[in-house]
């Protein structure tokens, strides 16, 4: 993860993907739960894998510095 990121990232999950590992696997990567405000959120939808995937290759964190 690059290290300018690393404090400013925050990944919401959607209520619907409970039954899914997105919430477990962010807790393991030491995810915290939390409220945030709907102002300042873009919103992506991903697989599974392909969350995981753009995590290890760096697109994830491609993505959210562009949006900056």
């Amino acid at each position: 993860m690059p290290k300018s990121l690393t404090h400013r990232v925050r990944i919401v999950v959607d209520e619907r993907e409970r039954a899914s590992l997105v919430p477990n696997f962010l807790s393991d990567l030491g995810g915290k739960a939390g409220l945030c405000s709907a102002s300042d959120v873009a919103v992506e939808r991903k697989t599974v894998s392909d969350f995981v995937s753009s995590i290890y290759d760096g697109r994830l964190f491609k993505q959210l510095a562009e949006l900056h």
